[in-house]
């Protein structure tokens, strides 16, 4: 499923290498207390870390892309300034810490945007179809939507505007007793995402 589609290949690369490795991979959008699952190590894709309780390690960043499809466009008024977002059909991730209040930096620190909350959802992958359907406007992370935009799909707003990136974070309960098997797996993916998916020159 493409919603983890890239880490999945990474720590398949990684399998490759370990071949006496059995893993055990629970996926799940929502919160989960790794110590009290009894997981060696997890994976979050955020804007912001809030449990301190973890430690973290970055493994890699994405952008947010406001997007719809040319259809969307061509029934609706223009899209001329961020604003305009206020009188238009938005789509919600209801895991994003954001929420309706997209961070969308137009005009200062400060200056977010509330959106109407059109229709909320806990799944990127079911509000990209209906982003593609010509519904409404959402917002997706760069690995749920790279293809789309890639071949016209779907057409991305504002991107010039400033936002928070999004970061893929290997977490785990403890700095103490660290199973080599969790530092391996976390350099490997650091070092696969580096290879294949590099920071774009400043």
């Amino acid at each position: 499923m493409r919603r983890v589609g890239e880490l999945a290949e990474g720590l398949a690369d990684f399998m490759a290498e370990s071949p006496a490795l059995r893993p055990d991979i629970d996926l799940e959008d929502a919160y989960v207390d790794l110590a009290a699952a009894n997981y060696d190590l997890g994976f979050r894709v955020t804007t912001a870390l809030t449990d301190s309780s973890y430690v973290a390690r970055h493994i890699h960043d994405y952008r947010l892309h406001i997007c719809c499809a040319p259809a969307y466009l061509a029934r609706h008024a223009p899209l001329l300034a961020p604003t305009d977002l206020t009188r238009h059909c938005c789509f919600i991730y209801s895991h994003a810490l954001f929420g309706s209040r997209w961070p969308l930096r137009h005009a200062g620190p400060h200056s977010d945007i509330e959106v109407p909350n059109w229709v909320r959802t806990n799944n990127t992958l079911f509000m990209r179809s209906l982003i593609l359907q010509g519904l409404g406007i959402g917002i997706l992370p760069t690995f749920v939507c790279r293809e789309e935009l890639a071949s016209g799909a779907l057409v991305e707003l504002f991107p010039d505007i400033q936002r928070p990136s999004l970061a893929l974070f290997a977490i785990y309960p403890s700095r103490q007793l660290v199973a080599p098997r969790v530092t391996r797996c976390i350099e490997h993916l650091k070092q696969w995402y580096a290879q294949r998916y590099p920071a774009p020159a400043a």
